[in-house]
């Protein structure tokens, strides 16, 4: 809902998002709009990581890097802190008013990643393990391609249950695991055109299958309150067992609404 020239969850999605976990989709771009964006940030994605990677391995090469960008790049989750276009895209104000109405006012953009996600491809039943220890959300952007047989999938209500969905069920016993908790839990695919985005609970249990016959490419941006100190895991294992990266640098993020009081991050200004 738009309310004057603020963005608000009306009563129904404040509810859907405490309740079921999720609240949207509402609009963000237009459809050429997402699809140019799409190959920006893939282009981006690739360029920038690719070579951020090659040169890690040369040590006189890492000082002519500044920390914050480098930080960044050590992980493919910290493209709006190196790209204008991803940074817009998280801090555009439709997406940021309705996040702070969660979060309060004082909000980071923690992590982003750009996902094209190949015909035939599949990503596992998990939650976002990352936001496991602080308090934050998840926004999901479609970008291009994004239908029925390309779309996120959730299990309503599972934000409640304390535990990751385990490793290597089918769809049916993900369900049926989810139930044991909660009767009232059910798998939902997120319908959503390009350029549309929706809220998600952290830890709420999600997947994606792209059973079309075009690559799916969406947004995942994180966001967090200051209060917190961001961190990110090695890899991606999806159980409890994962373990964080212990940097001499902190993690890069944008301050998108408010102010940090706190100082326990690296604030750096984006690229724009």
């Amino acid at each position: 809902m738009n309310c004057g020239d603020m963005y608000f969850l009306d009563s129904d999605q404040a509810k859907s998002f405490r309740e079921l976990g999720f609240a949207g989709p509402f609009d963000l771009l237009d459809v050429p709009v997402a699809n140019s964006l799409t190959k920006v940030l893939s282009r981006a994605k690739s360029r920038m990581f690719f070579w951020h990677r090659v040169l890690s391995r040369v040590p006189l090469m890492k000082a002519c890097f500044p920390l914050s960008r480098w930080g960044a790049a050590k992980s493919k989750k910290g493209i709006h802190a190196v790209n204008g276009d991803a940074y817009r895209l998280g801090s555009d104000r439709r997406v940021v008013e309705r996040v702070s109405q969660v979060l309060g006012p004082d909000v980071l953009l923690c992590s982003s990643m750009v996902i094209n996600q190949r015909p035939g491809a599949s990503h596992y039943w998990h939650y976002d393990i990352e936001a496991r220890d602080w308090n934050g959300l998840t926004v999901w952007v479609a970008l291009a391609s994004v239908s029925r047989k390309s779309t996120f999938q959730i299990i309503t209500r599972s934000h409640r249950i304390p535990s990751p969905p385990p490793l290597g069920l089918s769809d049916e016993l993900i369900v049926a695991e989810a139930q044991r908790h909660d009767a009232a839990c059910r798998k939902l695919a997120l319908p959503a055109e390009p350029g549309q985005f929706y809220i998600l609970a952290r830890r709420l249990w999600h997947s994606s299958r792209n059973e079309s016959s075009k690559k799916r490419s969406a947004m995942v941006l994180h966001y967090c309150k200051p209060d917190v100190e961001v961190r990110w895991p090695v890899a991606d294992l999806g159980d409890e067992t994962k373990q964080y990266i212990k940097a001499a640098y902190k993690i890069p993020c944008c301050l998108v609404s408010g102010e940090d009081r706190h100082q326990k991050n690296l604030l750096v200004n984006p690229l724009l």
